[in-house]
């Protein structure tokens, strides 16, 4: 849950401080749903190029960070090794301390058999003065002397002077003598002269004490400050920790997220290709009804030009109907004359016979002078049996005819259902045509919505990524402060130690230290000097190093201090975080933060349906390009100095590559102004088709209407 929280927090700050990155780039983010193809190219390219250098970056600070860990590690190694330091300078005070003491011991064995020499003559010279007491002196002084010699160099002066003393009664007893006396006064002044000088060095010794104690409570002073600002820093570090730690979960994070995304992508882009191709079949089909159409028409206009004929035999057949009747009243007309002329002329030929019948009586008729009329007659009467007979079979042909055209009509009336059939489906195709053109503007506006959400996540990165060099940067000024100030304190601790050492080798030249100043000097230097905050640093120490441990993909180029006697140091359970974390080149991430390989199949996916010999990318090989099958991690590389530099260059100049892109978004902008207009002009012939369609059919129906009329008038 606490992860959860910080990681909804984290990204509440990431989208506040990239807010006023989008309000930026809000006029690109909504022209990228205009681009071309050629510009998505561009882009792609420049996105690629933007990705490879932010891989440099996060590689540079990956190696500073490195450094940095193996600073903080140095310093941890530094203050063990100031504590060794310390042991051994008062190791070393202590056997310089020892070597004066044997030096002084030496000087003491050497006065006390200088005293005893002394004694032993003085103890001669009253054996010779003292006959009978010369034994007991010179016992006496003999045990005063062993006596001084087991004792220390401030209980010899009492014995000795205790002897001189009893020497001075057993001469003035026995009569003394003046050399022993002034032998006596020069042991006086010299016993006062060292008792003066004692003094004076117990003095000095006890300033130096003084001196010590103060300074060993400045000393303390200053550890306890260290300790403090130690803490504070170590406190400092696992937040700073805590907060690397939360950005590179955020980042995988987002790195899923855009890998979803890009795969949401990669399929939009199929189904775009899918409604591509059935746009293309959907134009396939509407060429081949225009040709029907086409072909329909040409019938049409054939089956008018055969009922224009049709029209034009029935008006003849009407004409020839009526010169048939015309005839018929002729050859009537002529009958009657005929017979009126035979009977006029015989007189008893019967008005009511055939015109066959008449043939043989013709025979039996006289001649007569009306003989070349009747021959003139009958040759009319045959000719209009001739033509009678011709009508007759004119009138069967177009009887014939009219048969025909019925069939003809009935078969165009068959054709006009299966017309308006064949019309009611294009219907319904053309409304499948319209559904599925705006299902296909509905899918082309889907990724330009995509490839806006895969911007706006560029650029959270990228602004993560600034707000993580600035978090770099500070803790890198920090690191110094903290490094020139232990500087600082290792100098003024070692003036104070030379200052120290001084000051004791001058004492020790004045004169010689008794045991006292010895075992006082070393307590007190190991008061000082020894002090171990041990309570105090622990559990710093134990809460770093129990939770971490070694990662197995460290890089193998980095050396790694560690310090004697603790297993794994802060710096690196910080290096080992960081490589748990770190941005793989060989990881699954395609587009903007993507694999190179994957954008460039989907670009390729792009450019093959329009036919445009899209060229390789210019920039070379794609680096440890992988596909969507998982692949073995290799380590990434140390970046070079030249590395470095190029990044650097790179990012000081990032707004000539983006300004050199807005022309290129324009002329991307215009293509797919374009694709749409070709869309919109395909809808708009389809429809213009459909209605010419419709006028057609209308126009067949009221032909047919106006042949069935006709046909029915000519029935009646």
């Amino acid at each position: 849950m606490s992860d959860s929280i910080d990681l909804e927090r984290s990204s509440t700050n990431s989208l506040h401080c990239g807010s006023d990155y989008k309000e930026v780039h809000c006029v690109q983010q909504q022209s990228i749903a205009k681009l071309s193809r050629s510009d998505l190219e561009d882009l792609y390219y420049q996105l690629h190029d933007e990705n490879t250098e932010v891989k440099k970056k996060f590689n540079n600070l990956d190696s500073k960070y490195k450094v940095m860990a193996t600073r903080v590690m140095r310093l941890s190694r530094d203050h063990k090794c100031v504590e060794s330091i310390n042991r051994e300078e008062d190791q070393r005070q202590l056997q310089q301390l020892k070597q004066n003491e044997a030096l002084l011991q030496a000087k003491l064995t050497v006065l006390r058999g200088q005293l005893a020499s002394h004694t032993r003559l003085h103890s001669a010279a009253l054996s010779k003065m003292q006959r009978p007491r010369s034994h007991r002196c010179s016992r006496s002084c003999h045990r005063g002397c062993c006596a001084g010699d087991n004792e220390s160099f401030l209980e010899v002066n009492v014995p000795a002077s205790s002897s001189r003393g009893a020497s001075q009664q057993g001469a003035q007893q026995g009569g003394g003598a003046v050399h022993i006396q002034n032998n006596n006064c020069e042991l006086e002044k010299a016993n006062s002269a060292l008792r003066e000088e004692v003094v004076l060095l117990q003095e000095k010794i006890s300033m130096l004490q003084k001196d010590m104690l103060h300074s060993s409570e400045l000393s303390q002073n200053k550890i306890q400050e260290l300790e403090t600002e130690l803490e504070k820093y170590i406190a400092q570090e696992t937040t700073e920790n805590v907060e690397l730690i939360k950005a590179r979960r955020m980042i995988k994070h987002q790195e899923a997220t855009t890998i979803s995304l890009q795969q949401e992508h990669q399929l939009v882009q199929r189904e775009l290709q899918a409604c591509k191709a059935a746009l293309s079949l959907a134009a396939k089909d509407q060429d081949e009804l225009c040709s029907t159409l086409m072909r329909e028409r040409q019938r049409s206009t054939d089956l008018q030009q055969e009922i224009v004929k049709l029209s034009q035999n029935c008006s003849s057949m009407r004409e020839i109907e009526e010169q048939l009747n015309d005839a018929k009243k002729e050859n009537a007309v002529l009958k009657e004359h005929s017979n009126r002329l035979l009977q006029l002329s015989t007189g008893f030929v019967d008005t009511r016979s055939s015109p066959r019948g008449d043939s043989p009586q013709k025979q039996h008729i006289p001649s007569n002078p009306n003989n070349q009329d009747l021959s003139a007659i009958s040759e009319e009467n045959s000719v209009i049996e001739l033509k009678i007979k011709s009508l007759k079979q004119q009138q069967s042909h177009l009887q014939q005819e009219l048969k025909e055209t019925q069939s003809e009509i009935s078969a165009l009336r068959q054709k006009i259902l299966d017309a308006k059939e064949e019309r009611n489906n294009l219907r319904e195709e053309h409304i499948q045509i319209q559904n599925e053109c705006c299902k296909l503007q509905t899918e082309l506006s889907e990724p330009n919505e995509n490839r806006k959400r895969l911007n706006q996540q560029l650029a959270e990165a990228r602004t993560e990524c600034a707000h993580l060099t600035d978090e770099l940067s500070k803790y890198r000024s920090e690191l110094e402060q903290q490094q020139q100030v232990r500087h600082d304190f290792h100098i003024a601790m070692q003036e104070r130690r030379v200052s120290s050492l001084v000051r004791e080798r001058n004492g020790l030249d004045r004169g010689c230290f008794p045991q006292q100043l010895a075992a006082s000097g070393a307590s007190v230097v190991n008061q000082t000097y020894l002090y171990t905050p041990q309570s105090q640093s622990a559990g710093h120490a134990s809460h770093f190093l129990a939770p971490f441990q070694s990662h197995p993909h460290s890089h193998p180029s980095t050396p790694r201090p560690r310090p004697r006697g603790l297993g794994v140091g802060v710096g690196d359970a910080c290096l080992a975080l960081l490589e748990q974390t770190a941005i793989k080149p060989s990881s699954a991430f395609p587009g903007a933060l993507a694999s190179h390989g994957s954008l460039q199949e989907r670009f390729l996916e792009l450019c093959i349906p329009a036919g445009s010999a899209s060229s390789p990318p210019a920039a070379g090989p794609p680096a440890q390009s992988v596909p969507a099958a998982p692949v073995a991690e290799p380590v990434a590389p140390t970046p070079t100095s030249d590395d470095i530099v190029a990044a650097q260059r790179q990012t000081q100049f990032p707004l000539k590559a983006r300004v050199g892109t807005q022309p290129q978004q324009i002329s991307g902008q215009n293509d797919t102004q374009r694709e749409l207009d070709k869309c919109r002009e395909m809808l708009r012939v389809q429809f213009n088709l459909n209605s010419i369609y419709k006028k057609e059919v209308a126009s067949l129906n009221n032909i047919v209407q106006s042949l069935t009329s006709g046909t029915q008038d000519a029935n009646k």
